[in-house]
């Protein structure tokens, strides 16, 4: 069963007691704590020192059966006493990864490095490129040369710092791969899929050899169905939108044939030609329908031609 570990950076205008009081009222077991990186059987709520005007609440060891329920309830108790973010706050999820391979972690690493940019469209200006020192670009890390099966620190290694967006160095201290880059949020329907989305990078990683023409749609096909609903609750005609064009991929429908069965649903589809057919297929579409994000849905609606196919 997958494994999860959840760091929540948040901020508000009471103490770190009445913040775990205000999670044990919404039916969480935690417990106020001084700064610690020890893993314990309830939440917990931490100073941190990066964080301006605020805690973080870390979770316990949570998997598949209990992750989503156990993270509704939290934010409804941040939400009980207004907490906020900040450009200072940052959501870092951690998957469970005893198994970890010398090739899955290379895997992953050029998986995520040949999509960071679009990943960083969805991000506020702060978490992208190399905004933010302790969410630092893969842009410079090379993994190719790493042919050892017996050595994974050299992965790790080649990462530099434990500040980059995918984060290995937790794999030595907590057994774990440690997502960094998503903004700071307190609504539990973007954590959760942003849970799944780096589930899924994780699962396709150790799966198959990516090679360097990873590309989101492969390893994103098992979070779209739940992921689409989430989408058309944000914007109900692009969520519409990318059901649509689901059904139509899936059955094997060309680009042409989409695109003229999108254009005749949707005012929107109207300026796609087929070179942004490709993109929104092979780039936009899979990630927009796992992110409940609207920003990244109006990007994908009026900007689709500033990515690169």
């Amino acid at each position: 069963m997958n494994t999860y570990g959840i760091e929540i950076e948040f901020t508000c205008r009471v103490s770190i007691y009445d913040v775990a009081q205000a999670l044990q009222n919404a039916g969480v077991a935690c417990e106020a704590e001084g700064y610690n990186h020890s893993t314990r059987s309830h939440w917990k709520v931490v100073t941190d020192a990066s964080v301006r005007g605020g805690y973080e609440v870390v979770s316990p060891i949570l998997n598949d059966n209990n992750f989503e329920s156990e993270i509704k309830k939290v934010c409804e108790g941040l939400a009980s006493i207004n907490a906020g973010i900040n450009q200072s706050c940052g959501l870092h999820v951690h998957h469970g990864a005893r198994d970890l391979t010398v090739e899955t972690a290379k895997n992953l690493v050029k998986m995520y490095k040949a999509n960071e940019s679009h990943i960083d469209s969805f991000m506020p200006r702060s978490r992208r490129d190399n905004n933010n020192q302790y969410v630092r670009t893969l842009e410079a890390v090379s993994v190719a040369s790493i042919e050892s099966a017996d050595d994974l620190r050299d992965v790790s290694y080649a990462m530099g710092t434990r500040y980059r967006k995918i984060n290995l160095e937790s794999f030595w201290r907590h057994g774990t791969v440690e997502f960094r880059h998503h903004s700071g949020t307190v609504e539990a329907s973007k954590i959760i899929n942003w849970v799944k989305l780096t589930r899924a990078m994780l699962n396709v990683a150790n799966e198959r050899e990516m090679g360097r023409a990873a590309n989101l749609n492969e390893f994103l096909n098992n979070v779209l169905g739940s992921a689409v609903d989430s989408s058309r609750a944000v914007n109900p005609r692009a969520g519409s939108m990318l059901a649509e064009a689901k059904v139509l991929f899936d059955r094997g429908h060309s680009n042409e044939s989409v695109l003229d069965a999108l254009k005749e649903l949707f005012p929107e589809a109207k300026s796609l030609n087929l070179r942004r057919m490709n993109q929104f297929k092979k780039k936009l579409f899979p990630v927009a329908a796992a992110v409940n994000n609207s920003e990244l849905v109006e990007f994908f609606m009026n900007r689709a031609a500033n990515f690169a196919a």
